[in-house]
């Protein structure tokens, strides 16, 4: 009986997991229909279609979801056989990115493979660590607790996609990247002397790649100007946040004294 239980829990989705994928993908879909309808309005290259952004995302997240449950009836361990093959295949892809990728405003992200599909090795690259890192930290359970047995073998392998992403520009998948790898290797059980250690460690080092002159680093791939420029945009996309938030705070404060003074008349 529990053999039969057990063959028809075998491939069922987490009921959940699934709705709340699908409550992110529609969370999605309404940014990016409100982020682009203007622009694509008043587009011609687009035959002024505001939902062209939207209809193309909404294709896309289809063929996702349809990956999706197809791949939630493959059993895992076969995907686990693949580790070292996918490992590799994504490596030379981001190596072939770095040489060969589509150049667009200083920064090569794209792979056009023989003009059939062009796509972000970089996003193969998350999915890849997850389950390399997986594998590895399952096998190696008890070593996770040493830094040189169980942390360092991890650490060089996303220190070799972080170089391919800066070697990109590709700075914000990197910090990705980098998030993914911490989060892992917490779930796997390494030390938390470690991860902080590491994290305090982090902090220096992006300070002196800051300062570094340009022209060095890969002969300017990585340069003080393009990590300063991504600092300086996230700093100044936080301080427009926050603007933004206390502009509105006061215009909501405004229009409820308003109210509440029109109010205040008609009792009268």
């Amino acid at each position: 009986m529990e053999t039969l239980k057990a063959k028809k829990k075998n491939g069922q989705m987490d009921f959940l997991l699934y709705v709340t994928v699908l409550l992110l993908c529609a969370f999605g879909l309404v940014m990016v229909f409100s982020a682009s309808y203007y622009y694509a309005q008043n587009k011609a290259s687009l035959n002024y279609d505001g939902l062209y952004y939207l209809k193309n995302q909404a294709k896309y997240m289809a063929m996702g979801l349809g990956v999706m449950i197809v791949m939630s009836r493959v059993d895992y361990h076969y995907l686990e056989k693949l580790r070292n093959v996918g490992l590799m295949v994504t490596l030379l892809l981001m190596l072939a990115t770095v040489f060969w990728g589509e150049d667009i405003n200083g920064a090569k992200r794209w792979l056009n493979l023989f003009d059939v599909i062009t796509f972000q090795p970089s996003e193969l690259a998350k999915f890849v660590l997850i389950l390399y890192m997986a594998s590895f930290m399952t096998r190696r359970a008890p070593q996770m607790k040493s830094f040189t047995r169980g942390i360092v073998p991890m650490l060089i392998i996303m220190c070799i996609i972080c170089i391919l992403l800066l070697l990109q520009k590709n700075m914000s998948m990197m910090m990705v990247v980098m998030m993914i790898g911490f989060v892992m290797l917490f779930l796997g059980g390494a030390d938390m002397r470690h991860l902080v250690g590491l994290c305090l460690l982090a902090v220096p080092v992006m300070q002196f790649l800051a300062m570094l002159p340009d022209g060095l680093m890969s002969a300017g791939v990585l340069n003080n100007t393009y990590v300063n420029d991504v600092v300086t945009y996230v700093i100044s996309a936080g301080i427009a946040y926050l603007a933004a938030k206390i502009y509105n705070s006061r215009e909501d404060q405004v229009a409820h004294f308003q109210v509440e003074k029109l109010r205040a008349r008609r009792r009268r």
